[in-house]
């Protein structure tokens, strides 16, 4: 089932399509409303703005969104295992998983939290869903893996990721504020825990080799599985001189061809042959909420552009067991089309273990862009 909202001051349209039927619906709900609810929503989800411990999850929030958005579509969603949604704006700066449907304890017939009665699939606009930008397919299914860039030796990390800090006034990638990024040694041990399944021609990109000259066409082209762990600079609003994207190690010698940032725009004149692209440390570190959520979607569909089938992106700093939500996604015995069913199930397992982990910060974080 595709599910889709536009968000405007003045209100939002939803739509929902089915196999044999199609319904527009006007809410009224708009930016306002809607802004404000999903930056306190995220501001539960940022450990690093509260020295690094994970504040109380914001319920009502989450309950008051499912309200304003999903309870007048509830008769037509119902009984749907699947929603494909494309969400722009400032629901795209969150996973629909979270929300929440309001009950009398909170846990009508077990489905508290939305994953628990739904697959969700996103994709970032109906014309990617209907024709995505695939290349051929991969001639193996090799792994390719990413991780722990080197940056610098600043001991002073920039304030914010918005995006904009990382360009100079001329539209040039600013290497000595990608320098001053934090470092991100537990990527490392990630990366090479994920690429370790029988059967994949693995290699790995570590460290200063962590650059974006060691990422071409030739090395993507010949991958069907990508881990991109790094921090995504995707924050704040994009106009034409900036653009999000990955934070690789930045050269003593920068030049438009490597810089130290793989650019979104650069990532869709790539020929991907990837199956599947995991971007897991996607706004690694505290960064506002820009109210426009295009940073990651943005990023997401240069590589849908690019030629990757499927993307697995965080939304925020992605927890310390964020691997036992991603490890079956990046494995070849699990089918393309169980994957956003896979990701549900996951998330369900952490969820229900109790203790700290019923805190969607530790279990929310993915979401799955393709068919």
């Amino acid at each position: 089932m595709f599910l889709g909202f536009l968000v405007t001051r003045r209100g939002t349209l939803a739509w929902v399509v089915r196999r044999d039927d199609a319904r527009l619906y006007r809410l009224d709900v708009g930016l306002d409303d809607v802004v404000p609810l999903v930056a306190g929503i995220r501001r539960s989800l940022d450990p690093y703005a509260y020295g690094f411990s994970v504040p109380p999850f914001p319920d009502r929030a989450a309950r008051q969104l499912y309200t304003l958005l999903l309870e007048p579509l509830e008769d037509t969603i119902a009984g749907a295992t699947r929603l494909v949604v494309v969400a722009r704006g400032p629901l795209a700066d969150l996973p629909l998983a979270l929300l929440q449907k309001p009950s009398a304890n909170d846990a009508e017939n077990g489905h508290r939290w939305l994953v628990e009665s739904h697959e969700l699939a996103y994709v970032p606009g109906v014309r990617e869903y209907v024709a995505p930008g695939w290349s051929r397919p991969a001639d193996n299914t090799g792994f390719l893996g990413v991780a722990n860039p080197h940056f610098g030796t600043a001991s002073e990390p920039p304030p914010t990721l918005e995006v904009r800090r990382f360009f100079t006034t001329r539209g040039a990638v600013d290497t000595e504020q990608l320098r001053r990024l934090p470092p991100l040694p537990d990527t490392r041990d990630e990366v090479r825990h994920l690429g370790r399944p029988p059967g994949k021609q693995t290699r790995l990109v570590l460290g200063a080799a962590a650059t974006e000259s060691a990422l071409g066409t030739e090395v993507l082209g010949e991958r069907s599985y990508l881990l991109f762990a790094t921090h995504g600079l995707v924050a704040g609003r994009l106009d034409g001189r900036v653009e999000p994207g990955l934070a690789l190690s930045p050269p003593a010698v920068p030049h438009p061809a490597d810089d130290g940032m793989l650019r979104a725009s650069e990532i869709a004149r790539l020929r991907m042959a990837a199956d599947r692209v995991v971007l897991s440390a996607c706004n690694t570190v505290s960064s506002p909420v820009s109210g426009d959520g295009e940073g990651l979607s943005t990023l997401v569909e240069a590589f849908l552009r690019g030629g990757a089938r499927r993307v697995i992106a965080s939304h925020w700093p992605v927890a310390p067991r964020a691997h036992e939500l991603v490890g079956e996604l990046l494995d070849p015995a699990t089918p393309a089309e169980e994957l956003p069913g896979v990701l549900r199930r996951n998330m369900l397992v952490l969820m229900r273990e109790g203790g700290v982990e019923q805190h969607p910060y530790y279990w929310a974080a993915l979401s799955y862009f393709g068919p």
